[in-house]
């Protein structure tokens, strides 16, 4: 199974990276402060990849985190 070049831009610690990741997964582990960051593809296609040659992107926190969950208790 091929993995797919994905950028990786934690908003919790700020680390930006290129991975490589499996089709099958929907969510990647920083490796700098470890928390989890949900993937999404690049568009509407699974398939797509754009011109930089990524086919997902980690911006977003996972939206099953602890942390999050507790942060929009306090902010939502």
């Amino acid at each position: 199974m091929n993995k797919i070049k994905t950028d990786m831009q934690c908003p919790f610690c700020g680390e930006c990276a290129t991975r490589y990741v499996f089709p099958t997964q929907s969510r990647l582990r920083c490796y700098v402060c470890d928390m989890v960051l949900f993937l999404r593809y690049i568009d509407d296609d699974p398939e797509a990849i754009d011109e930089r040659g990524f086919g997902r992107l980690a911006y977003d926190p996972y939206r099953n985190n602890e942390e999050i969950m507790e942060l929009n208790k306090v902010f939502g």
